[in-house]
């Protein structure tokens, strides 16, 4: 290819063709710019790439915010020491800023709950019951290899100045539950945690019968928990009700999209009875879900629990568990005989285990 010497008239500027691409553009002008036929550049398009981690804390973001009223925060990574004596928690062992910005502010945070805490009482003079969650790194030393481990966390606080301890605490468990089956954990359980010999310093957050630990396939993943009076009371002047959890999420591991599970809806009507059983609380809701799963009959389709109630029309110690039993047969309706040798089946069998049903 030769070269073309091209030489500016007088009467155009050398700012207006100083480059190659202005000749380009005056020899076009002349061609005709209504001659080159439009065509798109060709450039390759690829899917960003996204790790499994990030997309999990992405979708538990979504659910918790747009299903849960949640709204997220973003603390410091360290933790005041002035907040910490007022909760009467020492962490333990922490790395340590060598420029810190106070020198209360100097240690860095392995958990997310002090600084979660820390917000209530900015936040309750404006609302009674908010949500509030954060998605953060915590930091740990490793005095072997003289390094600092960094873990990902997701923590949550919940405050509400009144109402129904057991719903509220509820509606918190099932946020969490709901985050971790949407990002497919396998097997949740929650569970009475087991204090063992040598364990690390348990927060004054995880008081005894007032937190629970989080499992998948028997392994932990967090806790789960509500604050006691005293602590309540060291939060918050004006007391209140106020409900924690916290997970590993560099220990949360399932199926990121589930597989849907399509259940064919019955041929037949399905009929439903509910039960109120009158149950001791300190033995358990899960022992009360036990004995009920012994129970056996062909007709029983699935099970729901209803309500919870404990006032003082109940003895003390007592509350009121309301289940709904859905009965049916593939390959008839039931009729009105069948529907009562259940309910006379199912009242015989809380007979025989001394519970109660309420009346």
């Amino acid at each position: 290819m030769g070269v073309l010497r091209v030489g500016v008239p007088p009467f155009r500027s050398r700012r207006d063709i100083s480059i190659p691409e202005d000749i380009l553009e005056e020899v076009l002008r002349v061609y005709g710019f209504d001659n080159i036929p439009p065509v798109m550049p060709v450039v390759p398009i690829s899917p960003l790439f996204v790790e499994k981690p990030l997309k999990i804390k992405h979708k538990m973001r979504r659910m918790l915010t747009t299903a849960h009223r949640f709204l997220e925060v973003h603390n410091y990574i360290w933790f005041n020491d002035n907040w910490l004596k007022t909760l009467d928690y020492e962490p333990g062992e922490t790395l340590v800023l060598k420029n810190p910005t106070s020198p209360e502010t100097s240690r860095l945070r392995t958990t997310l709950i002090p600084n979660l805490l820390a917000l209530i009482p900015k936040n309750r003079p404006f609302r009674k019951s908010f949500r509030l969650f954060e998605v953060g790194r915590t930091f740990f030393s490793l005095q072997k290899d003289k390094e600092c481990l960094e873990k990902h966390h997701l923590g949550g606080v919940a405050y509400q100045h009144a109402g129904v301890w057991e719903e509220f605490y509820l509606s918190v468990k099932s946020a969490v539950e709901s985050i971790l089956a949407t990002c497919g954990v396998p097997n949740v359980t929650f569970t009475e945690p087991v204090k063992k010999v040598g364990d690390d310093v348990v927060a004054v957050w995880q008081s005894p019968g007032n937190v629970v630990t989080i499992s998948s396939n028997g392994k932990q993943i967090g806790n789960l928990g509500i604050l006691d009076k005293t602590l309540t009371a060291k939060v918050c002047r004006e007391g209140g009700q106020i409900v924690w959890f916290e997970i590993d999420l560099d220990k949360v591991t399932g199926v990121l999209y589930p597989e849907a599970k399509f259940e064919e809806p019955p041929e037949y009507p399905l009929s439903w009875q509910d039960f109120s059983l009158l149950w001791n609380v300190e033995d358990g809701f899960d022992k009360l879900e036990s004995l009920l799963d012994r129970f056996s009959n062909p007709l029983v389709i699935r099970r729901e629990f209803l309500v919870f109630h404990r006032g003082k029309d109940l003895d003390k110690g007592t509350a009121c568990y309301s289940f709904r039993f859905w009965i049916g047969s593939p390959d008839h309706t039931l009729s009105g005989e069948e529907i009562e040798t259940f309910h006379q089946q199912f009242l015989t069998y809380i007979r025989e285990n001394n519970v109660s049903l309420r009346t």
